[in-house]
């Protein structure tokens, strides 16, 4: 799996490596599904090292999903 979903207390933070493939889906599940109780940030990366424009246009999308979430979304630390 080219990606992980960890919660540190009110924290998610996600893990991706390219190529995604077909595992946008699966990934988005995996975060509604780390949703309760409500995060107060996921830490996503801003850029996939070698990922095709599909999966960049991809994360841009991912990204813009779980912002409408009203959660922060941020860079990993």
């Amino acid at each position: 799996m080219p990606w992980s979903v960890e919660r540190d207390d009110s924290v998610l933070t996600v893990s991706i490596t390219a190529p995604m493939a077909s595992e946008w889906e699966a990934l988005l599940d995996e975060v509604n599904g780390n949703l309760d109780p409500t995060p107060l940030a996921i830490y996503v990366p801003a850029i996939l090292e070698g990922a095709s424009s599909i999966d960049d246009d991809l994360l841009r999308m991912f990204c813009v999903i779980l912002g409408s979430l009203g959660i922060p979304i941020l860079p990993p630390a």
